[in-house]
């Protein structure tokens, strides 16, 4: 069902200050032939900590991550590295099988030696990597011992990789892990996302591609998506065939959200206006998933740790827009970084 919200909160919520729009977009790139398969999103969670290693020469080690580009799309997002820094290159998968001093011999784009970088790149349809290489401190200066960890990256605005759909509009899925502890929490990040270079009013609709999409007991605040989560791997094909499981408590609901008209969504952004009049708010927000569900409609039972196997995370919104997210409950947790990759699909 749609979001809810009270009118006190709509207005509240006015005082919120929007994200800020992604930065400029750089040249469309000339790449592979275009791929058939669904759009993939791949998203490295902000917060993401990994580590380039050095060998004996002046050639560091490096971290590559693998996306495919099914359709113009925009590649955003952000890392700090500690001393001596790193270099970030996208690459398409053609280039990467070239390599010299340990990276691409030639690329998409590169954002040279930094410390920090923020990336906002339109890809043509095609397959890409995105490949970050360390730098060895003073560089034959002196014996550089394998393995020593040289380089320490933050990742400060999770990459993502987006589809353009035919509103403008993106649905943005990401997982802070893709393997958790069972009774543990998973944080879920989900948002609307205007891509293009212009303001966007959407009228309000009730095209949700799938029953039972929510953020919360009470339908959402002013959100025009939700979340669902099932045990097992679900797709767009049979998704609608599946009983979500009940990780909110049910909450009586007033219905004040009818009133709402419309978004009005900021270019390259996810602030947007909730229509007939607010101030802009981010149209995003974080869910945390606690590791349990209840059977029935008795929320006042026992909650159920989440049994061990993979489960399917899938947000939409009431435009129809789909993304699916999939983790895996274990009996332990090694505490390592891990990294979740979303297939979004994104239906008119």
């Amino acid at each position: 069902m749609k979001p809810g919200a009270s009118l006190s909160m709509i207005f509240f919520v006015a005082l919120i200050v929007a994200l800020g729009a992604v930065i400029g977009i750089l040249p469309l790139v000339k790449t592979p032939t275009r791929e058939t398969s669904a759009a993939v999103s791949m998203i490295l969670p902000a917060g993401t900590v990994f580590k380039v290693s050095s060998s004996f020469d002046c050639v560091a080690g490096h971290y590559s991550l693998n996306f495919s580009a099914p359709e113009q799309s925009a590649l955003v997002g952000g890392f700090r590295a500690d001393a001596p820094g790193v270099t970030a290159y996208v690459a398409t998968s053609q280039q990467a099988n070239s390599t010299i001093d340990g990276h691409p011999v030639s690329w998409v784009y590169s954002t040279g030696l930094v410390n920090s970088s923020h990336i906002s790149l339109l890809l043509s349809p095609g397959s890409y990597v995105l490949w970050v290489e360390g730098a060895d401190q003073n560089c034959g200066a002196g014996i550089v011992t394998p393995l020593e960890i040289l380089t320490q990256v933050t990742v400060t605005d999770g990459f993502v990789v987006t589809a353009q759909s035919a509103g403008g509009v993106d649905v943005k899925l990401g997982l802070s892990s893709h393997r958790v502890a069972s009774g543990t929490t998973l944080n879920v990040s989900v948002s609307d996302f205007n891509s293009s270079p212009s303001v966007l009013n959407l009228s309000s609709e009730d095209a949700w591609a799938l029953n039972g999409l929510s953020t919360g007991g009470c339908p959402s605040l002013y959100y025009p998506f939700g979340i669902a989560v099932y045990q097992g791997v679900y797709t767009e094909a049979n998704a609608s065939h599946a009983v979500p499981l009940r990780i909110f408590p049910e909450t009586p609901c007033p219905l004040l959200v009818r009133y709402i008209t419309g978004y009005l969504f900021s270019p390259g952004s996810d602030g947007a206006v909730v229509l007939p009049g607010t101030g802009e708010v981010p149209m995003a927000t974080t869910v945390y998933l606690r590791g349990t569900y209840v059977v029935g409609g008795n929320q006042s039972r026992v909650p159920i740790p989440f049994a061990l196997g993979t489960y399917t995370v899938v947000a939409g919104d009431e435009w129809g827009h789909l993304g699916f997210a999939y983790f895996d409950v274990t009996p332990s947790s090694n505490g390592a970084a891990e990294y979740a990759y979303q297939t979004v699909t994104l239906r008119d």
